[in-house]
């Protein structure tokens, strides 16, 4: 990509951060359970599925947001990085 697709860049960026977010809470999960941790497993569980929630939905929007940054930069006057 360009120097100036900060929100393509963005977009990506968040993307990789809910996957490290799901490993971490995977890890996380697997801890509790082998220490036998049942009070916190729930609440681990949840926002795993919150976090797998988010990342569907930003890898589905990434080709729109992208489609929208290069229509953008195509257009005489808009900033698409913006």
């Amino acid at each position: 990509m360009f120097p100036s697709d900060e929100i393509v860049k963005g977009s990506i960026s968040g993307y990789v951060f809910e996957q490290f977010e799901i490993a971490c809470y995977t890890s996380l999960l697997a801890a509790a359970e082998k220490a036998g941790d049942t009070a916190s497993i729930p609440a681990i569980e949840a926002i795993l599925e919150e976090e797998r929630e988010m990342a569907d939905w930003l890898i589905k929007h990434i080709p729109q947001t992208t489609e929208q940054f290069l229509l953008r930069s195509d257009a005489d006057g808009v900033e698409a990085k913006k």
